[in-house]
């Protein structure tokens, strides 16, 4: 192992070396430029090149040799979706492409993404509608990937006399609070069911409270997800509507800051690549995979895997249609035009979001041509 600190190793020893060589050809030289010279000035050349090309190497280190370098913080929410990431840190897939990564769990489904605007982390998962209403995402970094969208994991639920969301006419609905995904979620779901905005009034309530799936108090129905959707499924609560009918509404996405694309891009492409690694162990092989991560969820394998059945997990093949251009809001440039055009209408955006600063499709177009390496 070269030594690369102080003057003992091979960045020490580097510039003696070199002078070294040329004192030799120095003091060598001849008055009259013999054709051994010229043989003995290409041999010091090629002495020289090859120790260049040796420090280089030394000083560049690879695959396991890399991690505790400059690491990459990158924040979450444990959820379902963040299983890839689980699995490509536990299975060493970020290290074996000679990336330290340092996952970093936060508690609340929109904390990450907070944390990435205030300049905590390099990187997070967020949900695409917290991305799209914040007008400094440009300056700060863009969507590289997506991890996943909700089928059946966001519902919503109440009283199982409900035949039907349209019953919630006139009625109350609880949501997360006013122009965030919850909200956006609710209002989507109620115009999918045929009911406009007013034919519902709406309560805010706090996430604990929908964390913890408390009893349906002042409401006649609410926005769940993760613990709180099966905690009301348990006492009896009915879904209403879900993820499943909208898919792509509620999208979780990888952010990256503008400094990692602008200055490091090699690095966010090992970073997708090992996110892919993982996606592509839970298809192989589920519970093996599961099983080494459930304890980092706080769930059993088998709920894990009972989870993960609630949303669409995407794969190289997902993220290709994801960036596609089409009327669907399981494609991102569509997903963020319509809800450019929620926020918009509601006054908390001044002009629709431009795709091209939220997006950076160079990764996933050059990951589909090459096959995904």
């Amino acid at each position: 192992m070269v030594d690369l600190v102080g003057g003992s190793g091979a960045s020490g020893v580097r510039p003696q070396i070199i002078r070294s060589a040329f004192q030799n050809l120095s003091l060598r030289r001849r008055p009259e430029y013999s054709r051994w010279y010229y043989w003995e000035l290409a041999f010091w050349l090629v002495v020289l090149a090859g120790l260049c090309l040796f420090v280089a190497c030394a000083e560049r280190p690879s695959g396991d040799e890399a991690v505790g370098l400059n690491p990459i913080r990158i924040a979450f929410h444990r959820s379902p979706g963040s299983a890839s990431a689980l699995l490509a840190q536990d299975k060493r897939f970020f290290a074996s492409r000679g990336l330290d990564v340092q996952l970093m769990a936060m508690s609340g489904i929109r904390a990450p993404y907070r944390a990435f605007l205030r300049g905590d982390v390099d990187a997070c998962f967020a949900v695409l509608s917290d991305v799209v209403i914040d007008g400094n995402l440009p300056r700060r970094g863009r969507i590289v990937w997506v991890s996943d969208y909700s089928t059946a994991e966001h519902a919503i639920v109440g009283d199982p006399s409900m035949g039907s969301l349209a019953d919630l006419k006139g009625k109350t609905v609880g949501h997360l609070g006013l122009n965030t995904f919850s909200h956006f979620f609710v209002l989507q779901s109620l115009r999918h069911a045929g009911l406009k905005e007013l034919d519902v009034q709406y309560q805010v309530l706090a996430e604990p409270r929908l964390i913890q799936g408390e009893d349906l108090e002042g409401v006649e129905a609410l926005h769940v997800w993760g613990d709180s959707k099966w905690s009301a499924l348990k006492r009896g609560y009915k879904v209403l509507a879900s993820g499943a009918e909208t898919p792509g509404l509620i999208a979780n996405v990888l952010v990256v800051s503008a400094e990692l694309i602008d200055d490091q891009e090699d690095v966010v492409e090992e970073i997708i690549l090992a996110l892919m690694e993982g996606v592509e162990s839970i298809i192989d092989a589920p519970e093996e995979s599961l099983s080494a991560i459930a304890a980092e969820l706080d769930l059993s394998s088998g709920a894990l895997q009972a989870r993960l059945e609630e949303i669409k997990l995407l794969d190289l093949g997902g993220n290709v249609h994801a960036f596609q251009s089409l009327p669907e809001m399981t494609c991102l440039p569509h997903a963020i035009v319509t809800v450019g055009q929620f926020y918009k209408d509601r006054g908390q955006l001044s002009a629709l979001p431009r795709v091209e600063t939220l997006v950076e499709p160079k990764y996933i177009e050059k990951l589909a041509y090459l096959g995904g390496r």
